[in-house]
């Protein structure tokens, strides 16, 4: 738990401000840590929700679906949290939720896309390429088509504000949501996995997740 504070924070964070500082830039401009507003940010966090159940649920299901048992099994995330409690899993979790979001796009979003927009790089391609990126440094083989789509996501907004924290507040809200699912069943006994069972609620979940990341993106639109 202490060991992702001290990654995210010292780390990814205090590597992209150091690294901003040595080049001669004011670290909070260059890096996008502008304040966009409160309305991107409640954008923000409704995509990262809705988008969760719409795209993230459906993408882990399928990919978990392919991926040989022993996969699944090894890349399994939550076993960061297992066997843990007291302080090691209150630090597991908010290192999970709150650094993860300031460390990663910093580094990702606030140094790797803004660069490459910078360089005159075209929005679709930057985007694309930061999630590449984010989604292959999490070394998750099995998770990797719903890093990207996350990696997307969080692309998209910062090119939309030119900011970080909306991208912020989107993967707060994307790996709180993730957490509390998680914290629902935990402690339930393990069933037998019939994943062909779980096809309805994993499609009612994502089409419920589609129609309100619809109307949250059409409220979007309306804004500066």
């Amino acid at each position: 738990g202490a060991g992702i504070w001290f990654t995210e924070i010292f780390l990814f964070f205090g590597f992209g401000w150091a690294l901003t500082r040595w080049s001669g830039r004011a670290p909070g401009p260059y890096l996008g840590l502008a304040w966009p507003g409160a309305g991107p940010l409640l954008v923000a966090l409704g995509v990262a929700v809705a988008n969760y159940f719409a795209a993230v649920i459906p993408l882990q299901f399928l990919a978990q679906l392919v991926a040989p048992r022993s996969w699944v099994e090894m890349f399994d995330q939550t076993q960061v949290f297992e066997k843990r409690a007291g302080l090691e899993l209150a630090l597991a979790m908010t290192g999970a939720v709150a650094a993860a979001p300031i460390g990663e796009e910093v580094i990702f979003r606030g140094l790797l896309l803004q660069g490459l927009l910078r360089r005159g790089v075209m929005v679709v391609p930057a985007v694309v390429a930061s999630a590449a990126i984010f989604s292959l440094c999490h070394v998750n083989i099995v998770g990797l088509p719903a890093l990207f789509e996350l990696g997307l996501v969080f692309g998209l907004l910062y090119a939309r504000t030119r900011s970080v924290v909306p991208g912020m507040v989107a993967h707060l809200g994307s790996n709180l949501t993730a957490t509390l699912l998680y914290t629902a069943g935990r402690g339930q006994e393990p069933a037998p996995v019939d994943m062909a069972a779980q096809i309805p609620a994993i499609l009612v979940a994502s089409a419920a997740g589609w129609v309100v990341l619809g109307l949250v993106v059409a409220a979007a639109r309306r804004m500066p």
